[in-house]
């Protein structure tokens, strides 16, 4: 199972560009208002010039979770733990 994903930044705001976006902040906000990730499942998340990265933990119970689902099919890059 996943816990590792890197989302593309232009599906995230097709108008991104770096400046102003590298605070923590806004990774996490984004994972917990838009793509619905429960903040007890992130471990951390930031946002680089790769794109949205999340590290997730204790996702056994998570699996069949909209949020889990949709955030496997946006994700660029899986790392199977």
């Amino acid at each position: 199972m996943e816990d590792f994903f890197i989302i593309p930044i232009k599906d995230i705001d097709s108008n991104w560009m770096m400046h102003g976006f590298e605070c923590d902040f806004y990774a996490l906000e984004y994972c917990e208002r838009v793509l619905d990730i429960p903040m007890k499942h992130i471990q951390e998340a930031f946002l680089n010039e790769k794109g949205l990265e999340i590290h997730l933990f204790d996702i056994d119970e998570a699996v069949d979770e909209d949020w889990y689902i949709q955030l496997v099919y946006l994700s660029m890059h899986k790392n199977v733990s």
